[in-house]
């Protein structure tokens, strides 16, 4: 493909205003516009079913992260990477997938996130996506009580309060290293208020790679005040991957079974 610069004469190319994804609102209009099975300029119309869909809960067979626009304008293979437009013809999305097995449930990029690694993209860079190495649920106050209240629970001083509770810390991650454990329920965030699980996840993403990340947690009847240094998700999962594979040359070892203990 070559690009030729354009005459004086020749007519410029429309340029799309990017909206604010920010300011939409469950309900609001939306237009999805792409080539869905070859057909080009097809235009689909819908609403916001959702304006943060936290991709952590769908079940894609894909290791997806942040928040989605959910809308149940019609999306069909050939509207990926076209743009979700409001009622005002602003870009407030760019189409991205569907849910299987579903009819009217498709996703789309938010397009303030799409701005903040646009001239990265420009550059040819990776971009970076924050992570910490923890799995983590909503705790509620009631949620709380009644786990305390069961003799057979443990541990039985769960704090009573909201936030985000720490369920799995993976080793060698951000959280490992700052100290996380598990049953530690994250109140605080850069500042912000945690009071559920979402909190804590849509804080992590707009995280930058490398800048700490300072958590107010409740550890029992302790406060602790944690910094995380969140990391790049691909380059921790590219050096997993690199410490799991076999030395070339080297023979592996079948591993023994141990007998079981009386």
């Amino acid at each position: 493909v070559r690009i030729t610069p354009a005459r004086e004469k020749s007519p410029s190319f429309p340029i799309a205003n990017l909206g604010n994804s920010d300011n939409l609102q469950a309900g609001d209009w939306v237009i999805a516009v792409g080539n869905p099975f070859g057909l080009e300029n097809t235009v689909t119309l819908g609403i916001v079913s959702n304006t943060a869909r936290p991709m952590s809960r769908m079940s894609t067979g894909l290791a997806m992260k942040g928040t989605m626009i959910q809308t149940d304008a019609a999306i069909n293979p050939g509207n990926s990477g076209g743009p979700l437009c409001n009622e005002w013809g602003d870009v407030i999305g760019i189409n991205t997938m569907i849910r299987r097995r579903a009819n009217s449930i498709g996703f789309a990029v938010p397009i303030n996130r799409v701005k903040e690694c646009m001239s990265d993209l420009i550059e040819g860079k990776q971009v970076a996506h924050s992570f910490l190495g923890i799995t983590h649920r909503t705790l509620t106050p009631d949620q709380a009580k009644t786990h305390n209240a069961d003799p057979n629970s443990y541990p039985d001083n769960l704090p009573e309060v909201s936030g985000a509770m720490v369920v799995h810390v993976m080793p060698s991650t951000p959280a490992a290293r700052a100290g996380l454990k598990r049953f530690d329920v994250i109140r605080e965030a850069s500042g912000k208020k945690i009071n559920n699980g979402d909190d804590l996840t849509a804080i992590v993403d707009s995280s930058k790679v490398g800048e700490p990340l300072n958590l107010v947690v409740l550890r029992g009847d302790r406060v602790f005040k944690i910094a995380a240094m969140p990391a790049d998700l691909a380059t921790f999962l590219e050096s997993q991957n690199r410490v799991n594979q076999p030395t070339p040359g080297r023979a592996q070892e079948t591993p023994r079974m141990l007998p079981q203990q009386p």
